[in-house]
């Protein structure tokens, strides 16, 4: 049975991804919306991607203070739900991508086993390749696995010497600003990294912070946070487009992530729905980059004119289909099949 929800998180994670879903609409289709830009606009939108390391790092954050926790046992529970569909959707995504360069733009598109192979077990962001993803967005879960793998370690070795682990988290929020100044590209070290280190440790500080001092507390710094950022935006009205991710994780994502977690408390009865759609909205992420070859595809064979709202809002309603059929048919058969597999070895080593 799956641990009581936080139906705030769940709300977050649901919009987020169906606006990540746009913006990547109206960054590959050249379509215009009448009062709001999802790509190319004053708000930049690929920062949501922020929110969710954001997310992930207060999410995780208890899990790895267990003092029993091997970092075998960690990482099997972040890359037993990542890997798996992560493949698929990367052979998937070859398919589809030879299908829609090399039969209908007429451009070839080649990539060789290693570089599937890598990409599918998620390394393909981390400084090991020079290549984009294969599906473009996952990325941020190749990142994410790196920086579960630094919080262990930075966690684990902080304890050892006795250290307040919090100076560790910063560190690696450092690490991630500098990377980006000076725009570094090596293992460990490059663009999208950068952003999974300042983002996700900057969850986990707050996390921390949640453990440590009164909830008031933290809504009156939340609401100092806004005012700061809207004072920005008064003096420079261009801030939105040029600020860095850091500045979009600090001033608003932070605030926003304190205030929908406070004024929407869990109710005593669970919102299966919500939570059901929070929980799916993972493969609405990983399926936005195939869903969108098909899209073209199916565009090009049936002359179908994506600029139409009523095409994309279809498109949004099958990705979030695609995502539950995903959920059903993979995610939710493999994870049975995980808790079957450890408990027969549970039963078998108690019965030895």
């Amino acid at each position: 049975m799956d641990k009581k929800r936080n139906v705030a998180i769940d709300l977050l994670r649901v919009i987020a991804a169906t606006l990540i879903v746009l913006h990547h609409y109206q960054q590959g289709v050249d379509i215009t919306f009448e009062h709001i830009k999802f790509y190319g606009g004053t708000f930049n939108f690929a920062y949501l991607v922020e929110l969710f390391f954001l997310i992930s790092g207060v999410m995780v954050y208890k899990s790895v203070l267990d003092d029993h926790i091997t970092f075998k046992e960690f990482m099997s529970r972040r890359t037993n739900r990542i890997i798996p569909l992560l493949a698929i959707s990367v052979f998937v995504e070859t398919i589809l991508r030879y299908i829609n360069d090399s039969i209908i733009n007429n451009v070839g598109f080649s990539r060789d086993l290693l570089d599937i192979v890598i990409n599918a077990l998620g390394l393909q962001s981390i400084g090991l390749i020079q290549t984009e993803s294969i599906n473009q967005p996952t990325w941020y879960l190749s990142v994410l696995l790196l920086c579960y793998v630094w919080l262990f370690v930075c966690t684990k070795v902080s304890e050892r010497l006795k250290i307040d682990k919090c100076y560790m988290y910063l560190f690696m929020m450092g690490i991630g600003i500098v990377t980006n100044t000076y725009m570094w590209n090596t293992l460990f070290l490059n663009r999208y990294v950068s952003r999974g280190y300042f983002s996700f440790f900057a969850g986990v500080l707050l996390a921390d912070y949640f453990e440590r001092v009164r909830k008031n507390r933290c809504e009156l710094a939340s609401l100092m946070l806004p005012v700061i950022f809207l004072g920005l935006l008064k003096t420079k009205p261009h801030f939105l487009e040029t600020g860095d991710f850091y500045f979009y994780t600090l001033m608003l994502w932070i605030p926003v992530l304190i205030l929908v977690m406070r004024w929407i408390p869990n109710p005593k009865r669970e919102c299966r729905t919500l939570s059901f759609l929070g929980k799916v909205s993972f493969g609405v992420y990983i399926w936005n980059e195939p869903m969108s070859c098909v899209r073209n595809i199916v565009a090009a064979l049936f002359d179908i004119d994506l600029c139409k709202i009523s095409t994309v809002v279809w498109f949004v309603v099958l990705s979030w289909a695609m995502a539950i059929l995903s959920y059903l048919l993979i995610e939710k058969p493999f994870n049975s099949w995980l808790k079957r597999k450890k408990t027969i070895e549970r039963e078998r080593n108690e019965s030895i």
